[in-house]
């Protein structure tokens, strides 16, 4: 049955070194020799595209990572980080924490326990987002039964720090955290 788009065959003859060379110059291509040939005659660049099936899906999950990226910074608009700081040395704030995210695969409980423990603080100084610290674990647990989360990430353990010169007292830094947290609009997402 002929082909509807292309309904002319063609044949010709080569030499044997003309054979071995044009087939090597088809192997190189990662093309079939159908299309080899036609982008020879028709002055097309031969790009070699083998390893391309394998990039692809890789490139499709950092496309829709990018995706979810730029959905969260228009959901939650531009923040000038720069000039918030600023602001921050002129009004006399002192203290840049530094706030990083801990994965871990501890249940909550376990995690909970961690951050509660009294060696973690010179004070005790607890409070919570949407959660009150005595009943924390028991209104998680009902929030993962509600959401039939039973797997994956359950929660999203923050530590903050500030450098050793900086005058930062416990109740200045539980007060900086609380901040942080009531006023990052991303956190609800978390």
């Amino acid at each position: 049955m002929a082909n509807k788009s292309r309904p002319k065959p063609l044949s010709f003859r080569v030499s044997e070194e003309e054979w071995e060379l044009l087939q090597q110059k088809i192997s190189e291509s990662g093309m079939n020799q159908q299309q080899y040939i036609l982008s020879c005659v028709l002055g097309k660049e031969i790009v070699n595209t083998d390893g391309i099936k394998e990039i692809v899906p890789e490139l499709k999950r950092q496309g829709a990572n990018l995706n979810q990226i730029a959905k969260r910074l228009n959901e939650r608009g531009y923040i000038d980080y720069k000039k918030r700081i600023a602001d921050g040395i002129r009004r006399g704030e002192n203290g840049m924490a530094v706030i990083k995210a801990v994965s871990s695969k501890a249940g909550i409980n376990t995690v909970l326990d961690y951050v509660m423990q009294e060696e973690k603080t010179e004070q005790k100084l607890l409070s919570g987002l949407n959660c009150v610290p005595d009943t924390v674990k028991d209104e998680m647990r009902v929030t993962k039964l509600l959401w039939d989360k039973d797997g994956g990430r359950t929660y999203k353990h923050f530590v903050q720090s500030f450098a050793p010169g900086e005058k930062i007292n416990p109740a200045q830094a539980h007060q900086i955290a609380c901040q942080l947290g009531s006023l990052t609009t991303g956190v609800a997402g978390l």
